[in-house]
């Protein structure tokens, strides 16, 4: 690479915080469930082959997947907490109603101490 383009590049000098990845794709299922829920009149179902239930666990693992994945910013930190209390599961469900809940303050608390431990 020529030295003019060398000092052209930026180089990134942090990864891009992964909670933003998981609360889009927390947020993306949640509306596919409420959308077909909504389509089929129904928010429960029993039989596992139905369009509801598929999505339905979808939106819980994407759910798991989103209080598990710890922060590495404030920023990141905050817009985890905003979207759990603030979000648009909260319509769904109250503060705390779902064990996803307890374990995403637990992981953005974890991750409030590491991230006060580096700054």
């Amino acid at each position: 690479m020529p030295k003019a383009a060398r000092q052209n590049t930026i180089e990134p000098t942090e990864s891009p915080d992964p909670i933003f990845a998981a609360l889009a794709e927390h947020q993306k299922r949640l509306r596919l469930f409420t959308d077909t829920a909504s389509e089929h009149d129904l928010w429960w179902t029993t039989d596992a082959r139905h369009p509801v239930a598929r999505t339905s666990r979808a939106e819980e693992c994407a759910a798991w997947r989103l209080a598990e994945t710890a922060p590495t910013t404030i920023q990141g930190a905050s817009a985890m907490l905003s979207y759990i209390t603030d979000g648009p599961a909260v319509g769904l469900f109250y503060l705390g109603e779902t064990p996803w809940h307890e374990t995403a303050f637990r992981t953005v608390a974890t991750a409030l101490k590491k991230i006060a431990r580096v700054t």
